[in-house]
Order: C-alpha cells, then sequence, then structure tokens
C-alpha cells in the first residue's frame, strides 16, 4: 500500500514539474514539421524541421513566363533530352525577372530536369528534360508537363509547360 501511494506521489510531482513546459503538437507553431504534403498548419512553414510562423514578407510582383521547347514529342526511353528555355517578366512592370525559379515534370514519375534550380539572368534561364524510361520505370506516363515554382514556396506551381508527349521507344516518333 505504501508503495502504491510512494509512486502516486511521484507521479503528482512530475506531473506537476511538467506544466508548463508543453510541447508543441506536430504541425503547429513550435512542433515538429509533419511527414506529407502539409508539413505544418496554415501561415505556418517548416524551418530545420520545427513548424515556425511566415515572416512578414514583401509582396512580389507576380511573373510571367513563357516556355520554348525544342521538342515537345520525344521518346521514352530514359535517355532522350530535350533543351527548354524560360523567359520571366515580371508581370506589372515587363521587366526582365533576376532570380532562382524551380523546376520540376508533373507528374513526378515522368522524368527529371536538370538543373531543378534555375537561374534566371536578364529574363533568361534554360534547363534540360530527360525523360521517364517506359520499359524500366514502374510509372511512365505519356504526356508531362514542367512545373515552375518559388523556392520559398515548392509545393505551389506558378506556371506550367506546354504538354510533351512521351511515345512508346519501340514505335518511332512522328514529327521528331
Amino acid at each position: 500500500m505504501k508503495s502504491k501511494i510512494h509512486l502516486l506521489l511521484i507521479s503528482l510531482s512530475l506531473g506537476i514539474a511538467g506544466c508548463g513546459q508543453e510541447s508543441a503538437q506536430p504541425g503547429k507553431e513550435g512542433g515538429a514539421c509533419q511527414i506529407g504534403q502539409a508539413a505544418c498548419d496554415e501561415g505556418l512553414r517548416c524551418n530545420n524541421g520545427t513548424c515556425v510562423s511566415e515572416p512578414e514578407e514583401e509582396q512580389s510582383a507576380d511573373l510571367s513566363i513563357e516556355f520554348v521547347l525544342e521538342n515537345n514529342r520525344m521518346p521514352a526511353d530514359g535517355a532522350s533530352r530535350t533543351v527548354i528555355e524560360m523567359l520571366v517578366t515580371e508581370s506589372e512592370s515587363g521587366d526582365a525577372f533576376e532570380g532562382s525559379l524551380l523546376v520540376y515534370p508533373s507528374p513526378s514519375t515522368a522524368g527529371r530536369v536538370d538543373p531543378g534550380e534555375v537561374v534566371i539572368e536578364d529574363g533568361l534561364g534554360f534547363f534540360e528534360y530527360i525523360s521517364c524510361n517506359r520499359a524500366a520505370d514502374l510509372e511512365c506516363p505519356s504526356y508531362v508537363t514542367i512545373n515552375v515554382a518559388r523556392a520559398e514556396n515548392p509545393l505551389r506551381p506558378i506556371a506550367g509547360s506546354e504538354e510533351i508527349r512521351l511515345d512508346d521507344p519501340a514505335s518511332p516518333s512522328e514529327g521528331q
């Protein structure tokens, strides 16, 4: 009986000592970032594994992005490449954009881009798209678009290219 009372007193003292040291829930401000699409609650961002308030940032100008594709049709062989040029201007002023933007294929199984972060100088940036391999990859779709996003919000695309058709490598591509 004394041991039960003793355990109860220890439990209560530990409980009281723990008061005021509330740990934030995952996804909440001060809490750990969650794994998945929404790492943190709305208005928060993940910084070094912890959800923090979005800093007050000046509104950046919307961008106008034009894609110039060398090819809009290619074999899905895992080796075919096409150069894509981006012409980027600030929508309101028409001034050439300076900075960097993230680019990635959509769907994500449709190949890769190189580099994934494109430096835009005088409103001009280049990257290469490399097709997926229909014979070896689990998923290799028939069409891919290239999305563009800002580094501070990579999951929110701000522009997308026209579709690139990925042909079966066994059949010759028309119009190549």
